[in-house]
């Protein structure tokens, strides 16, 4: 193509390797080569760049190396708002199939119960910012109008009751495994509901089984 580097190799399941486009429209590229190695763990990608067996590590750095990589003098870590999103969906189809007396009133319940803005920020470390919608607020279609539920637990219990899930009732919640934080997250909300009184069963399961769920 016009890039910076050309094709080299492959390893299936290692790496992809590439070097300079002598032919590079915006001049000669800075670097004889460039590899990207596969890693699967984001732990063991934090040790590589400590190590320096790789010299920078891109998206899903893990929060627990945080700050031993911020410590480190040789290391620079850099951030800035994205537009990768953790999110939570309420059962839409349920409510359209009448599985609720009042699905409106449940799914506003449960925001309330949400209490994202108080377990969230122990799981994800210092970075993240809380998203009211699925549009970061650099991109165009954001309105700061948009704003989040509060936590409010007799609001959130009395919406419930009131949509047809009284305390003791069952409230079904389903994560990503294999997705950062989502287990984590689900499994604070359901001690939260089941201190409240409800019947929160969770499941957490591999990507590729949750749809069906």
């Amino acid at each position: 193509g016009t890039g910076p580097y050309t094709w080299k190799s492959r390893q299936e399941g290692s790496s992809l390797s590439f070097v300079k486009n002598p032919s590079y429209w915006r001049g000669e590229p800075p670097l004889e080569s460039v590899q990207f190695k596969v890693i699967h763990e984001p732990e063991q990608a934090a040790i590589a760049l400590q190590t320096g067996d790789v010299d920078v590590i891109i998206n899903n750095v893990p929060v627990q190396s945080l700050p031993k990589l911020k410590q480190d003098k040789n290391i620079q870590v850099l951030h800035a708002e994205g537009s990768y999103f953790f999110q939570a969906y309420l059962n839409f189809e349920k409510a359209r199939r009448g599985g609720y007396k009042d699905g409106d009133k449940v799914h506003q319940g449960l925001a309330y119960l949400a209490d994202a803005a108080r377990i969230i920020p122990p799981l994800i470390g210092d970075f993240g910012t809380a998203a009211t919608q699925p549009i970061p607020s650099w991109q165009l279609g954001y309105s700061d109008q948009v704003k989040p539920f509060e936590y409010d637990e007799a609001k959130g219990v009395q919406l419930l009751a009131e949509g047809g899930i009284p305390k003791g009732g069952r409230i079904n919640l389903l994560a990503a495994s294999s997705r950062p934080y989502l287990c984590d997250w689900a499994t604070a909300t359901q001690s939260n509901l089941k201190r409240l009184g409800y019947d929160a069963q969770l499941q957490c399961l591999a990507n590729e089984d949750v749809p069906a769920e």
